[in-house]
């Protein structure tokens, strides 16, 4: 298991690579808001990653809690972070879809994607 976590120290993602895959915990303050915007947006039928919320009162809760301490217990940049984030009662267990940030788009992909006028549709 490979641990690294979002640059912005605050937000409570941490991700999460393992031999199936990568998986984001988002272990943020507003857990709540997170997941009712995720069922909300599913509803309406907008595109978002998968989403579960993972309790304290199931073994994986602390399943994960362990792993995720003991991967990143050598690391001596995401050890104390890690573990700030990791006393919560609940996570949000989301889908990681590789992507490119807004600054990385160039000008012309960012016109195809932000300008009503473009003729493209997104999928």
């Amino acid at each position: 298991m490979h641990v690294s976590q979002n640059n912005k120290k605050s937000t409570g993602v941490i991700f999460v690579e393992t031999e199936d895959g990568v998986v984001v915990v988002k272990a943020t303050d507003n857990i709540a808001i997170e997941w009712f915007v995720y069922h909300i947006c599913r509803i309406i039928g907008v595109n978002v990653p998968q989403m579960r919320m993972l309790s304290f009162l199931e073994k994986e809760h602390e399943i994960m809690i362990s792993e995720l301490e003991r991967a990143s217990f050598h690391n001596e940049k995401f050890d104390q972070p890690v573990r700030a984030k990791l006393d919560r009662p609940y996570f949000l267990i989301m889908e990681y879809i590789p992507g490119i940030t807004i600054f990385g788009m160039g000008n012309i992909r960012a016109a195809r994607f932000f300008n009503h006028l473009t003729p493209y549709r997104i999928i």
